[in-house]
């Protein structure tokens, strides 16, 4: 029954002392609904944005010399490549690395990121924050916006084991989930951008957006997880039929 289910949402508790940003920060990897509770009248993104995009810069600096001896591998395999296009391309590979990390390139890489991940976060707080309009909510987007950058966060020790377990295995062809028991000429196939998403990180951010949006949204927990479960679907359906196209983490 329609009035039941409304039992289940969780009620406004009132937050006299809210916790500051960086114990907030924390709290979300060892108390979640803490911090949520705290973003129903806070609005902090830019931070957990910054951190996000610091993470990738590092993560790419210190993964990109495997990145690019992959690019290698994958040239010389490639049949279509004559001897003298893959001469050519490993060539420029070679320069590139040769020339180093320049400041121009920094700066370019820089905001290429901080652009990429400024359309995931804006993007996924649109997605989430529309169908919310269909239950009468009174959530505002940008508060759906700082509970997506928080969540964001979990990209951190994602970025932190994707890291060493490159460093490790000397390739980027790490995969966190059941991707990786996949054989390597399958990557590009919608299976594979499937499973890749299944990862632990992945399902621990859907975890997190179900268990907000009934404190920040005061949503039914039912229709919560419903929610974050359609929205689950659609993602991984999207990576099958785009996969090859974009790529969103």
């Amino acid at each position: 029954m329609e009035n039941d289910s409304s039992a289940l949402a969780v009620p406004s508790p009132a937050i006299g002392n809210p916790r500051g940003l960086p114990t907030t920060l924390l709290t979300l990897f060892w108390s979640p609904s803490t911090a949520f509770q705290t973003l129903r009248e806070k609005r902090w993104w830019f931070v957990p944005f910054l951190l996000c995009v610091a993470t990738a810069i590092l993560f790419e600096l210190a993964t990109s010399r495997y990145r690019m001896e992959d690019l290698k591998q994958e040239i010389k395999s490639d049949p279509s490549y004559s001897a003298e296009e893959v001469g050519r391309r490993l060539g420029n590979i070679d320069r590139q690395a040769t020339a180093g990390v320049s400041l121009w390139k920094l700066g370019l890489a820089t905001t290429v990121l901080t652009a990429g991940h400024a359309f995931k976060l804006f993007g996924l707080a649109l997605v989430v924050w529309l169908p919310l309009q269909l239950y009468a909510t009174r959530i505002t987007y940008m508060t759906i916006v700082s509970v997506c950058s928080f969540i964001f966060l979990i990209k951190i020790p994602e970025a932190l084991l994707s890291g060493l377990l490159i460093r490790l295995k000397e390739t980027t062809r790490v995969f966190l989930g059941p991707a990786s028991l996949l054989p390597p000429d399958s990557y590009r196939s919608p299976l594979f951008h499937v499973l890749d998403r299944l990862d632990v990180f992945s399902i621990w951010m859907a975890i997190l957006l179900a268990m907000a949006l009934p404190i920040v949204a005061e949503l039914p927990r039912k229709k919560a997880a419903q929610l974050v479960a359609y929205l689950w679907i659609a993602w991984l359906l999207e990576g099958a039929l785009l996969g090859n196209l974009v790529g969103i983490a």
